[in-house]
């Protein structure tokens, strides 16, 4: 049996000389070249994290080596028992070093830009799509994946010009 699509097998429902039929789920195939990475953030930084915002990673596996992402989703809610509310972060996974399951540690750095918020370079001033925010350019388009239209960053809170003042977290 070949499959359609090219992955990993993360989960094997079948075995030799079971019976199948036609659209019974034998394998779980995933891409691994870009995972999702789900992080708790503290309560008290949300005003310094916005989709779109870079993100370093690093894997206590591999030590020095660091993954960049992208923030794709902020939960609208706060864990009220942890005070934290999680993100999901789109990374590269070009070797697939980084496996389902895996903890790692993330750094997000927010420059303080005019009138309180956010500053970052490389989305000053530019257009990003609100479904990928990898796709990021500098003038009003429809986004190369999906069609939808590309949105001012300066919606999702960030400043055009640096502030002054810089806070890192």
């Amino acid at each position: 049996v070949y499959s359609p699509v090219a992955g990993t097998v993360i989960e094997k429902n079948g075995f030799e000389g079971m019976y199948v039929n036609t659209g019974d789920k034998i394998y779980t195939i995933a891409d691994l070249s870009r995972v999702w990475l789900f992080l708790e953030a503290y309560e008290s930084d949300i005003q310094w994290l916005h989709y779109g915002q870079s993100v370093e990673v690093e894997a206590e596996s591999y030590p020095g080596e660091v993954f960049y992402g992208k923030i794709a989703f902020i939960e609208p809610f706060v864990n009220e028992e942890t005070r934290t509310i999680k993100l999901r972060v789109n990374v590269d996974n070009k070797g697939e070093k980084l496996k389902p399951g895996m903890f790692v540690r993330a750094d997000i750095h927010a420059v303080l830009g005019e009138d309180g918020k956010v500053y970052e370079k490389d989305l000053a001033g530019k257009w990003i799509c609100p479904m990928h925010p990898d796709v990021v350019k500098e003038q009003q388009e429809p986004c190369d994946i999906c069609g939808m239209d590309l949105i001012r960053t300066s919606e999702f809170g960030f400043a055009q010009e640096p502030a002054a003042q810089t806070k890192v977290l």
